[in-house]
């Protein structure tokens, strides 16, 4: 779907989900079985549409949608059923802006979080799930920025920080509305 035909259309809370082809994308779909490799937030701000996500070595930031598509990255659009749900779309973006700053999760967290230290070994060291709350990988910002907003997610008994990117999408208070693309032809005319 054209994304300048479809971006009015995103509302603030809507979900990102990126199909990424980088070398560290491939080793998380070999990973996690899925084709998402990362997971934002659509938000828009000053009249700009942005993907806000917790992104490796930039932390919980704001980052155009525009270019990340004009740099072809392949981004699936899903809305958020929140009416459905009982998510306060305004306090999801309201928490999740809270966060713009802060640091991406520790390697610790993920070694812990996607099973690369057995959940047994780990369980008996006492190490939290959540080896630190203040910093976030992007499906663990996610869900957390749901659940402050009312999404119980019934049946979906993952904390955030034990989340895959492919968890978030198959979460039923999202609908896949399709792939966005950014048509350059279009806008140098």
């Amino acid at each position: 779907m054209d994304y300048h035909q479809s971006r009015n259309g995103i509302l603030n809370g809507d979900i990102l989900a990126f199909k990424g082809v980088s070398w560290v994308s491939k080793v998380i779909r070999w990973w996690t079985s899925s084709d998402i490799t990362h997971i934002g937030f659509a938000i828009w701000w000053e009249g700009r549409l942005f993907c806000l996500e917790a992104r490796e070595g930039k932390g919980v930031r704001a980052y155009p949608l525009s270019t990340y598509l004009k740099e072809d990255h392949v981004i699936d659009w899903y809305q958020l059923l929140s009416d459905k749900y009982k998510i306060d779309r305004s306090l999801v973006t309201s928490s999740a802006l809270g966060d713009v700053g802060k640091a991406y999760a520790s390697a610790w967290q993920f070694l812990r979080s996607w099973g690369m230290v057995s959940s047994t070994i780990a369980n008996k060291l006492r190490i939290p799930e959540d080896t630190n709350t203040q910093r976030f990988f992007c499906s663990e910002f996610v869900l957390s920025k749901l659940r402050t907003a009312g999404y119980a997610a019934k049946g979906f008994l993952k904390e955030p920080a034990e989340t895959y990117p492919g968890d978030i999408v198959g979460l039923p208070c999202l609908e896949i509305q399709g792939v966005l693309e950014y048509d350059q032809a279009k806008q140098q005319l």
